[in-house]
This record gives structure tokens, C-alpha cells and sequence, in this order.
């Protein structure tokens, strides 16, 4: 294994990322999986989607492609976001565990937030510029 390829590991976002998803397993452990199976799956699917997408990214070879997997991965974190709500909404969380986890994950999302915004300062694209970042061939 090179260096490059456990760069991510080394990221913050990531190890609160991965830690997170161990939580949300354990959470969901505790719900009745007969009633709750559907949102169950949504739920560890989204939240794994995030270190997954990150580790994904960090061994691209442009820059432009990690950041769409950066993208990615703060796309999973609001559905993950929604699907915790909805979790509360139907009783299989109490308020508590929702504040608990969507501090964490609030945490994990200015974290992503922050690296996106790195890797767009760093790149010759701009954040609006999304048709044309498409389109041009990478460098």
C-alpha cells in the first residue's frame, strides 16, 4: 500500500466519518428491524456513503474528480441528516440521540464543507462553473 492510498485515513473528516457510521450501526441495531428494515438500509447506506466517498476521492487522479466524490459525500450527509429526522419522527430515536447525532454529523459536514472549499481554491475551476467542469477534459 503506498502512501497516497491511506493519505485518507489521515483526515479528520474521515476518521469522524468512519467513527460515525459505527454509530449509526449501533443505533439502528437497537430499532425493530421487522417495522424499520427499509429505513434501517437508507440510513447505513447514507451515512456509510461518506467515509466511502472520501476514501474513494483521495486516490483519483485529478483533483476535479475528487472533489465530485467530496461532493458525493456531503450529498450523503444530508440525506443522512433527513433520514435521522424522519428516524426521531417515527419513534425509533429518542430527541436526545437526534441532538447527539446530528451534532456530530453537523461537525462531520462543516468538515467536508471545508475540504470541498480547499480543494476548489486549489484547482483551475471555479464552484459555479458546473456545466464547464463536465465538460473539460482533465489536465
Amino acid at each position: 500500500m503506498t502512501n497516497q492510498e491511506s493519505s485518507f485515513e489521515k483526515l479528520d473528516v474521515y476518521q469522524l466519518s468512519f467513527d460515525f457510521v459505527a454509530q449509526v450501526y449501533k443505533l439502528v441495531h437497537k430499532f425493530d428491524q421487522k417495522d424499520a428494515g427499509f429505513i434501517c438500509s437508507q440510513l447505513k447506506r447514507a451515512a456509510a456513503s461518506m467515509p466511502l466517498n472520501l476514501a474513494e476521492g483521495s486516490s483519483s487522479m485529478t483533483k476535479r474528480d475528487y472533489l465530485n466524490h467530496v461532493n458525493y459525500a456531503y450529498k450523503s450527509s444530508t440525506e443522512t441528516k433527513v433520514i435521522l429526522k424522519l428516524c426521531k419522527n417515527l419513534g425509533y430515536m429518542t430527541k436526545d440521540d437526534l441532538t447527539r447525532f446530528l451534532e456530530k454529523l453537523d461537525e462531520i459536514r462543516k468538515r467536508i464543507y471545508g475540504l470541498r472549499s480547499t480543494l476548489i481554491k486549489n484547482s483551475n475551476f471555479r464552484a459555479g462553473d458546473r456545466f464547464n467542469f463536465y465538460l473539460k477534459k482533465d489536465s
